[in-house]
């Protein structure tokens, strides 16, 4: 359920218009890499696509959702902005997960 979760949490942050630029940054940059989708939307990747672009954020964030100590923990944005390489912003607000 916590790799649900963050893999549910980084699709939408990709999809945001509002989202953290560094995030976009990096991924757009790995986007580059996997190479022209000649089946795909130039101009909206696939799910298909975005999840191994987002994956090792998805990896991060599923450690601190899966972690007892983190999962109801204040401070769980700010340790997920720090485990992401991103300054705390408002939006890095992370749910608590499904199940406690």
């Amino acid at each position: 359920m916590a790799y649900v979760d963050a893999r549910d949490r980084a699709l939408k942050w990709f999809a945001s218009e509002t989202g953290c630029p560094p995030l976009r940054q990096r991924w757009d940059r790995r986007l580059d890499g996997l190479g022209e989708d000649p089946f795909g939307d130039p101009y909206r990747p696939s799910d298909a696509r975005i999840e191994p672009v987002t994956y090792p954020e998805v990896v991060v964030l599923t450690g601190l959702f899966a972690s007892p100590h983190w999962r109801e923990h204040s401070h769980l944005p700010a340790e997920a902005a720090r485990g992401l390489g991103i300054a705390p912003q408002k939006w890095v607000a992370i749910p608590k997960t499904r199940r406690s």
